[in-house]
């Protein structure tokens, strides 16, 4: 047989067509790869393999690449053989090269498989010089339904058991004219197969052609696209704009998916056609129909773990084309990195996406677009759909088309803004843009065209100019450095080697977060990390808070400096303005950070141990939670309590702000507000001890309140507090200032000035947002109230969820730091913010979020009498005016937070719009 084969294959290769063939890379494990890329070659191992079943081979052609570097290499190949009747038969067969060790063990599980042998050729063959294995299409060892799913006995059984228009005592459904053809195989992950028959009615003789497409997973993927199709059918099911093809049926034993052909013709192929700017228009529409979808078809996803995953795909893209082409690995290495480095700068709309979505993907059916593949589907950024069919139309052909590739781009992101009435955000399309051609680069090598090499670098390049021609900012120096100490990835390695040189011995970090980061002076911004150490030899754990102080303008001169950051450490709780901070820790030997507190508070007598360091600012204050040990007075109920650390005239403030709410409504409030009780202070030390309060805050609520199971039972409670806290705040703010205590003034204008410096000093860091920030502090500069001294009440000017401690019977008020004089709507503004900014955060629905709004606006105004504005529909611009104000100042703050940086634009959308006016007329009735 051996010998018939080989004679055979002489004949057949004098003719053979070899298409595709390319240079592989170089690969020292994989030394068989030179063969399996050389189609010349592998035409000879084919014809010995299959010609004398099928006859000559007439060509022999790479459809598809799947190359691991040093582990492995799949290739697809489609084979072209003339019977001796000169018929044509279309063969497919992949090969999987191995390395010298896992060939034998992949040999060995060759018998364990059941494989399909329709005629005398084997099913596999193998190549041992080679160290590689040929699979016979339809048989490949990840796709098992492939291999029993190509005969046509079983498809028209599977068709009479799931087409319900066509039963079996109706219509005959022919499987002599069943007609099977690929239309893409992926081996070992996918292979969607289109199914052409004839289904004729028994009574009638009526025909009706059939078109189904069948697609083969390697995993359970088909159930999640089943319901996918079967959601989007029943929502776009009377859609003018989109038709998305109709499932029939998953067969999970075979993860099969059947579902009707969409008939057209792809926008592909009409890219030429004369009116292909009407062809685009109707995409547009479709794609934002799609993208407007409101059933919640796959599981939702953080803004941080999508930024992740974006990350990671980056990162594997750079190492998988530095690998194949070494000469393009500079390009490849600036383009990942500044990728990179926009990639925290995006806002990312996250919704329902194809996943795919280029003109191979659209069907023009008379005046209706369809949209077919949605493998890839999930929740994403919606704006790379879009990217991705921008990506795709420039590797077209322009030399018979009648409009530009530019003038097709025009008129998609035009219609598009059109049908979803939103602003495309220019820069963050360019970013996805490029984005998606560096994703694309590799494909040259994976559909293995001639010239390869120089189609990758050609993609690199179209994805670095992309990015250079765009109008995204070249950020500062500062920004930079400021970006590189916020990015955890790069970050950390660096403080650990710093680390580990301070103490003299190793560490690791076993867990890093970023806070916070605020701006200290023009020149200097803080940068707090709270880091989880793990001792080296010991693996002991432990928590340290650490303050990068970032000033670009100077340079290293001690051992606490990092060069790389531009960054001095402060290491908790070491602070040159809180002295009393470092007596409260254990001096001996060892890094500090590594003992515990153990602060004398009072001649020996009575002793502070910390639990816990429950918030720390540098230079500012610092609050742990502990325990005391011996006597402290009568008054403690339980030795539970916190610590309060500050500088002394935060103190006496603090103090002389307790004794005012004390002297105004503490005592005779019917709505048991109280404060946290006192137990000792010493103002030359700047310290205050309150016994511990056992109860939530609001944000502690609205956090349980996100993971509850019983989520309507729990914001029963959160819309009670809201209620309880609006009364609590008009009770606050209606008290009678004793003389003798003299308040400061907040107004108006020290708002503005305040957001002035914000606004300018988180441009600098966050250019990306420089002029939004700016356009709507000028709205706050032009439209800002009047300061009405006779209204002034007191004002927390710090009231928020956090501050607020929720029993069933009272509401504990913390931190009066900042107390003062100011407009009232000041606090109740503070206080809708954010609630907003929670929504923003997804600890609330957009529903709920507003009736928490409503609840606490109605227990505001519940004594409207003691209102100290007359004017109702001033009082409603004021608010307004406070809120607007309010929300810009939460994203000057959250602009430089890493974890909630993606929410800026949001805030800054917020402070733009305002409250709704629902809630306006709801103050405005009350």
């Amino acid at each position: 047989m051996q010998k018939t084969s080989t004679t055979t294959a002489r004949v057949a290769t004098k003719t053979v067509q070899t298409l595709s063939g390319a240079r592989p890379p170089a690969d020292n494990a994989l030394k068989g790869i030179t063969t399996l890329f050389d189609t010349r070659a592998m035409s000879e191992r084919f014809s010995n393999w299959l010609s004398p079943a099928l006859g000559a081979l007439a060509s022999c052609e790479i459809e598809y690449v799947r190359y691991k570097p040093q582990t492995n290499c799949l290739i697809c190949y489609i084979l072209t053989f003339t019977t001796a009747s000169n018929d044509t038969i279309e063969e497919r067969s992949y090969a999987k090269l191995f390395t010298h060790s896992d060939y034998a063990d992949a040999c060995h599980k060759l018998s364990a498989k059941r494989w399909e042998s329709h005629d005398s050729a084997a099913p596999t063959y193998l190549l041992e010089q080679e160290k590689a294995i040929l699979y016979r299409f339809p048989n490949d060892t990840a796709l098992k339904g492939l291999r029993t799913l190509t005969t046509p006995k079983r498809l028209q059984r599977i068709l009479y058991q799931n087409l319900a228009d066509y039963p079996k005592v109706t219509w005959r459904i022919s499987d002599s004219k069943l007609n099977l053809t690929v239309a893409s195989y992926k081996p070992e992950r996918r292979a969607v197969l289109h199914i052409a028959t004839k289904a004729t009615n028994r009574s009638t003789a009526e025909k009706r052609p059939l078109s189904i497409y069948i697609r083969f997973y390697s995993d359970e993927r088909g159930q999640t696209q089943i319901d996918c199709l079967k959601t989007l059918q029943t929502e776009h099911n009377s859609s003018d704009s989109l038709l998305t093809p109709q499932p029939i049926c998953y067969l999970p034993e075979d993860r099969a998916l059947l579902a009707y052909s969409i008939p057209g013709i792809s926008l592909e192929e009409l890219s030429t056609h004369n009116d292909i700017i009407h062809y685009t228009e109707l995409t547009a529409k479709a794609l934002a129909t799609l993208h407007n979808t409101t059933a919640n078809i796959f599981p939702s996803i953080s803004h941080n773990q999508l930024v992740d995953q974006l990350r990671q795909e980056l990162t594997t893209t750079t190492e998988y084309i530095c690998s194949l082409v070494p000469e393009a690995q500079e390009t490849a290495s600036t383009i990942y990195s500044n990728l990179i480095q926009y990639l925290d700068k995006l806002t990312i709309d996250i919704g329902l996406t194809h996943g795919d979505f280029h003109p191979g993907q659209v069907i023009y059916q008379d005046e209706h677009i369809g949209i077919i593949d949605f493998d890839r589907a999930k929740n994403g950024p919606q704006l790379a759909d879009l990217a991705n069919y921008i990506a795709n139309i420039r590797q077209l052909p322009e030399d018979n088309a009648t409009s530009s590739i530019s003038e097709i781009e025009d008129a998609l992101t035009t219609f598009y803004e059109s049908a979803t009435t939103t602003n495309i955000d220019k820069q963050e399309l360019s970013f996805w843009i490029a984005y998606k051609l560096f994703n694309m680069a590799v494909t040259p090598f994976r559909k293995c065209t001639p010239n390869w090499r120089a189609s990758v670098s050609n993609i690199l390049e179209q994805a670095n100019n992309e990015l250079q021609h765009t109008s995204l900012p070249s950020p500062s120096q500062k920004s930079t450095i400021f970006n590189k100490a916020t990015n955890i990835d790069y970050v950390t390695p660096i403080l650990q080697s710093h680390l580990s040189k301070a103490v003299g011995f190793d560490i690791q970090i076993a867990e890093l977060e970023i806070p916070r980061a605020f701006v200290k002076s023009i020149d200097t911004t803080l940068i707090q990390y709270v880091i989880s150490l793990k001792h080296a030899t010991t693996q002991q754990l432990n928590n340290v808070i650490i303050y990068g102080e970032l000033d670009p303008t100077q340079q290293g001169n001690n051992t606490d400096y990092i060069n790389e950051l531009k960054m001095t450490l402060r290491i908790f709780p070491h602070d040159t303005h809180l002295r009393e901070l470092t007596n409260c820790f254990k001096s001996h030997s060892g890094p500090l950070w590594f003992k515990s507190t153990d602060f004398i508070l009072n001649d020996s007598q009575m002793a502070f141990t910390a639990q816990e360091v429950h918030s720390y600012r540098q230079g500012k204050r610092c609050v742990m939670r502990g325990l005391i040990k011996g006597h402290l007075n009568k008054q403690l109920s339980s030795n539970s309590v916190y610590l309060k650390l500050s500088r002394p005239r935060y103190t006496a403030r603090a103090l002389a702000a307790q004794d005012v709410i004390n002297m105004t409504i503490h005592g005779n409030n019917k709505e048991h507000f109280t404060l946290a009780n006192i137990l000792f202070t010493n103002i030359a030390r700047g310290l205050i001890i309150t016994e511990a309060v056992n109860a939530p805050t609001l944000y502690t609520m609205l956090k349980t309140h996100s993971k509850a199971p019983s989520a309507s039972e729990s914001f029963k409670h959160i819309e009670s507090a809201c209620h309880k806290i609006g009364v609590l705040l008009r009770n606050f703010q209606s008290g009678a200032v004793p003389i003798d205590i003299p308040l400061k003034t907040y107004t108006a204008e020290q708002e503005i000035d305040m957001l002035k410096q914000k606004v300018a000093q988180t441009s600098l860091l966050t250019p990306k947002y420089a002029q939004q920030l700016k356009q709507a502090f000028v709205s706050l500069e032009n439209y800002q109230p009047k300061t009405n001294t006779d209204s002034a009440a007191l004002s927390h000017r710090d009231f928020y969820d956090k501050q607020l401690f929720i029993e069933s019977n009272k509401i504990t008020l913390i931190d009066l730091d900042t107390l003062s004089l100011a407009d009232p709507f000041l606090d109740t503004a503070n206080f809708l913010a954010h609630l907003t900014l929670r929504g923003n955060q997804e600890l609330l629905s957009k529903l709920q979020h507003s009736k928490a709004q409503e609840h606490f606006i109605n227990g505001y105004y519940q004594q409207s009498k003691n209102s100290n504005t007359t004017n109702q529909s001033d009082s409603m611009i004021q608010l307004n005016w406070w809120y607007k104000a309010t929300m810009l100042r939460l994203a000057t703050l959250y602009a430089l937070r890493p974890k909630w940086r993606h929410l800026t634009q949001q805030l800054i959308d917020d402070s733009h719009a305002g409250l709704p006016c629902q809630l306006l007329a709801l103050q405005t009735c009350n």
